[in-house]
């Protein structure tokens, strides 16, 4: 079979059963002994990685995720940023438990998930991943939104619309996968193990329709994540400058702002993240075409440990954001150090900024009320997490 048939999801997981294969794979596999291919460092390194990498991903990943989901869940009010991230961590989540209990059903304990299992397996899977990437792109452009229309960030990013928006990007990619519904199936190996794969009925089409779908995985959201960060990050640094040439700004709205900006920098930072890592698949998408590596032992055990290695990047891109948002969210940093604390998360939130409250709170030119539209206290604080 091809091994650039089908989509990110099904042309990794087929290939991790294929070299887990013993003494010489099948047809699907690779075509050297087993005992040729242990003799290449790279070769064991890579196999090592691919077996190891799920384990270690969700070891972080998992209570990553989880802590994000609740330290943000107790991050009022809610906005449409602290919904996004929230969606995020619990796909981010469910795609690590998701991988990892269907790799040790089929690999380890090599229970039969049958035809429908296999289904499953594929296009949940496949639409998971496609997810977070989409939510990573929504945030981004929400924050570019927020820094280069900031009058307008309040009307056009609502929590209502980030609930239609993540609706129909999961309806939209629940449509769009439905060719790997059908063409996923189970098959047998020559060793008479069952695995997941895809059937060769389809295979002719799938190599076409993988362009399709890594356009939609990959190179759609990598131009959208490379501008969308480029000029967030030009924008703050103008914003930076008039304000140091603005003598003006209240004391509240000066802390309030920068509260948005370290929300900013915070999303700026898992997104570039997000943007590194999705890097080398997109680069080795196009590579792998023109790479002959079953031309040899030594090219074919190459292959599996770069297959390996660029597997657990994009694995490791759901297991990261967490320590991102505690490095550089100053809010979130503060929320979450109260809860394992045990003490008010409203207090962790204002407890460093009590002293510029008090003092702004008696100047004469601040008067917080509902009906300030442009770039008063009350905006503000609605586009800050």
């Amino acid at each position: 079979m091809d091994n650039n048939t089908g989509s990110w999801w099904a042309n990794m997981s087929e290939e991790i059963s294929n070299v887990t294969e013993t003494p010489v794979s099948n047809v699907s596999g690779p075509k050297f002994p087993m005992y040729l291919l242990n003799q290449y460092g790279i070769y064991v390194a890579g196999m090592n990685l691919m077996n190891l990498q799920g384990f270690l991903c969700c070891a972080i990943g998992l209570p990553s995720n989880l802590a994000s989901f609740v330290t943000l869940m107790k991050m009022k009010p809610m906005t449409s940023s602290i919904f996004l991230l929230t969606v995020l961590a619990v796909v981010d989540f469910t795609v690590l438990f998701y991988q990892q209990l269907f790799s040790i059903l089929i690999l380890n304990f090599e229970y039969r998930v049958l035809e429908i299992g296999c289904k499953f397996y594929f296009y949940i899977g496949t639409i998971l991943v496609q997810y977070s990437i989409r939510l990573m792109v929504a945030l981004t452009v929400e924050r570019f939104i927020a820094v280069w229309f900031p009058l307008k960030v309040a009307n056009l990013c609502t929590v209502r619309r980030a609930k239609i928006t993540v609706s129909c990007m999961l309806l939209g990619l629940a449509l769009f996968n439905i060719p790997y519904c059908m063409a996923s199936s189970e098959r047998q190996q020559l060793t008479g193990w069952w695995i997941c794969g895809i059937h060769e009925d389809f295979e002719a089409f799938l190599v076409t329709w993988s362009w399709v779908d890594s356009a939609v995985y990959l190179f759609l959201p990598w131009p959208t994540l490379l501008f969308c960060n480029v000029m967030i990050i030009v924008g703050l640094r103008s914003s930076a400058r008039k304000k140091e040439r603005m003598t003006n700004s209240t004391n509240q709205t000066a802390e309030s702002k920068r509260q948005q900006q370290s929300v900013t920098v915070m999303l700026i930072v898992a997104s570039v993240t997000c943007f590194v890592l999705l890097t080398p698949n997109a680069i080795f998408f196009i590579y792998q075409r023109y790479w002959e590596f079953q031309s040899d032992a030594y090219q074919y055990a190459s292959y599996v440990f770069v297959n390996s290695f660029i597997y657990f990047l994009s694995n490791f891109n759901h297991a990261i954001n967490f320590f991102l948002y505690v490095v550089s969210g100053r809010r979130f940093r503060r929320v979450f150090i109260a809860l394992i604390t045990c003490r008010s998360t409203e207090e962790g939130v204002r407890g460093k900024t009590s002293g510029v409250t008090a003092v702004s709170s008696v100047s004469s030119n601040w008067k917080p009320t509902k009906g300030v539209d442009n770039g008063g206290y009350k905006k503000d604080e609605e586009n800050n997490i």
